[in-house]
């Protein structure tokens, strides 16, 4: 029901704002008192095309706003919850401004929607009778509506089920259409998943174990080396007057005379506890010595399990972290992928339900 009126700049009319009361309400004048201006205001507000020439002489823009109250339009709540536009106390407050440059503006309740949803709303709010505009009996998609009407509380409740199942069957076939890949290219990709999942499942990789084969590659490569510096240190440690005998001479001496001062004393405290480190250091290089050995195998064996996982990361990621998160990925997918069938199957027979 339209309770109020509100026309800014249309025509003779410079600013006008009228309430209208409940049933029949009567404007009555002479010719040229402005009674059609009213009518081409609801017009605009109906989503008629707007004339610039409506726009009242020496203004810039016109404005029309209409105030329904929409209490038992449900057709229309259900229009404006789909826009997302909000309404209190049942109230519908439309607007429509054109401008002088030919711009039209119209709002829902303050929201700016386009020209083609006003009118879509505004369709079942008014009907305006005399020039065949928005007759309802002359508008064909508005039949079927009052036939239902007619009909009654049985047609409307079978419409309204009709409707819930329509919109689940659809929502079924959406789901069947776009949520699957064709069976073909399901098995095509349950194949490549399954080769990717078992190659990186036969390499066992494991976190961290990248820095340690390049470590061991690096003493390995460097075996000559090695054994070179551990010799040279031990005889020189070691060995017949190395320099733990004669460190251990230079603490015999010392200990002669360590009771007469206490410089003395510690003086030969801190040589005596060097003499023991460097004993545990020739200990060490030692067991150094005799646990290094040099093995062209465990070489080969090293550069080929390095030359394994440069391969994965060249085809799952940059290191080991990532093949394990693109295999773990991987499964999750062909897990889906397996089941999908199974749901789908599923989806098919609720929509044969349907």
């Amino acid at each position: 029901m339209l309770e109020r009126l509100i026309i800014r700049n249309i025509a003779l009319i410079e600013h006008l704002d009228f309430e209208l009361g409940a049933g029949l309400n009567v404007l009555t004048g002479e010719t040229g008192a402005g009674k059609s201006i009213i009518v081409d205001s609801v017009n605009l507000i109906l989503g008629e095309r707007a004339n610039r020439e409506l726009i009242s002489s020496g203004s810039q823009k016109a404005r029309v706003e209409a105030f329904f109250n929409i209490n038992g339009q449900d057709g229309v709540k259900k229009q404006l919850d789909a826009l997302g536009i909000e309404y209190e106390d049942d109230t519908l407050v439309v607007m429509r401004e054109i401008t002088a440059s030919g711009k039209s503006t119209c709002r829902l309740n303050g929201e700016i929607v386009p020209l083609a949803t006003l009118k879509t709303v505004t369709d079942t709010l008014v009907d305006v009778h005399g020039q065949h505009e928005h007759q309802s009996l002359l508008s064909q998609k508005k039949h079927i509506g009052m036939l239902d009407n007619y009909a009654g509380l049985p047609v409307a409740e079978l419409k309204e089920k009709t409707e819930n199942l329509y919109r689940q069957h659809s929502e079924v076939v959406h789901k069947l259409n776009s949520g699957f890949l064709s069976e073909a290219e399901r098995e095509r990709r349950i194949d490549i998943l399954s080769y990717q999942i078992n190659e990186i499942d036969a390499a066992a990789l494991t976190v961290g174990e990248e820095a340690t084969i390049q470590e061991e590659l690096n003493m390995l490569s460097n075996a000559e080396k090695i054994n070179s510096a551990l010799e040279n240190s031990g005889e020189n440690i070691s060995g017949d007057g190395g320099a733990l005998e004669k460190l251990g001479s230079a603490v015999n001496s010392l200990a002669q005379i360590a009771e007469i001062s206490s410089k003395y004393g510690e003086l030969y405290e801190l040589l005596n506890n060097t003499y023991y480190e460097l004993e545990d250091g020739a200990y060490q290089l030692r067991e150094l010595r005799l646990g290094y050995e040099y093995s062209p195998e465990r070489l080969d064996e090293l550069e080929t399990r390095l030359d394994l996982i440069n391969s994965l990361k060249r085809k799952y990621g940059r290191t080991i972290e990532d093949i394990l998160k693109y295999r773990s990925e991987a499964s999750a997918e062909l897990a889906e992928l397996t089941g999908s069938q199974e749901l789908r199957d599923k989806l098919t027979a609720e929509r044969n339900r349907l």
